[in-house]
């Protein structure tokens, strides 16, 4: 017979494994590289994203460059940088300045909204006193989890459990009657 600290036992076991599998799904594994790694005129640029696989619905992924100057390897810490994107179809989404970082000079990042799967295409315009330049890239966007498939089972196991939860609870509380 099922006790209801057993119950309790089953629907947190259950809990952790619909969380897990959840989890397991939504798993983003990042590829090695960034999105680019380009020497052009006076500059060595590096372009990111965190997350570099974004997930469609999930947040806004940061945009960051990094600048340093071509071939001393300084850090170039007075550029002015945009990023311009256009969506999988080809339509331009817009643009955005990127900030400087406060922490490490070299870098700046911008978040940028992803709001279809797809590759995107970017363009990042760097101007500085050293010139102007620009490099292209396209980052993927993958489709979201759509809450009949995920969602779904996520919710019907809660369902469950805690259906179970109850009638274990009703179970072990009613009064149990004698045999005649």
């Amino acid at each position: 017979m099922f006790t209801a600290s057993g119950g309790l036992a089953l629907i947190a076991a259950l809990a952790l494994a619909s969380l897990i599998t959840t989890a397991a799904v939504l798993a983003q594994v990042p590829p090695p590289d960034g999105l680019a790694r380009e020497i052009i005129g006076p500059y060595e640029i590096t372009v990111t994203a965190r997350p570099l696989l974004p997930t469609e619905g999930l947040g806004a992924p940061r945009i960051i460059v990094g600048v340093t100057a071509f071939p001393s390897g300084d850090p170039v810490t007075d550029a002015e940088i945009v990023i311009a994107m256009d969506r999988p179809d080809g339509t331009f989404a817009g643009q955005a300045p990127l900030i400087q970082s406060p922490v490490d000079p070299q870098f700046y990042e911008a978040r940028v909204t992803l709001d279809e799967p797809g590759s995107w295409n970017w363009t990042v315009g760097i101007a500085s006193p050293l010139g102007e330049e620009s490099v292209n890239g396209f980052i993927q966007v993958r489709a979201g989890p759509s809450s009949g498939s995920i969602g779904t089972f996520f919710w019907l196991t809660m369902l469950g459990a805690l259906a179970l939860l109850a009638f274990l609870a009703w179970r072990s509380l009613r009064p149990k009657r004698q045999r005649e």
